[in-house]
């Protein structure tokens, strides 16, 4: 399945059951992303999400590339960009609760 098709099916099935969809643009050799990495995989462990990384690189992934190739990693919940360059346990559950 593409990435187009899969994000479609995803932003539909996961609307049906409200299950927040955490996605991290990133690419490799990124050390920015380690710490966002970290901190997603801590909150997964108390929240229940999808996460889905995003390698900017992959050949299917120019949009986004040319979009983050400078501000990697780039953070969304339910495709809102809640974060760029970093990201703080705070603003990823407020973001998951829908909390402003």
């Amino acid at each position: 399945m593409n990435n187009r098709l899969f994000s479609i099916y995803s932003r539909y099935f996961h609307s049906k059951i409200n299950i927040p969809i955490v996605r991290l643009y990133t690419k490799d050799n990124c050390s920015l992303c380690i710490p966002v990495k970290q901190l997603i995989s801590e909150v997964k462990q108390e929240y229940n999400f999808q996460y889905i990384e995003v390698d900017i690189t992959d050949k299917n992934n120019k949009k986004a590339y040319n979009l983050y190739k400078y501000d990697i990693p780039v953070i969304s919940v339910n495709d809102i960009e809640i974060a760029r360059h970093s990201l703080s346990k705070e603003q990823l559950i407020n973001s998951l609760l829908d909390k402003k």
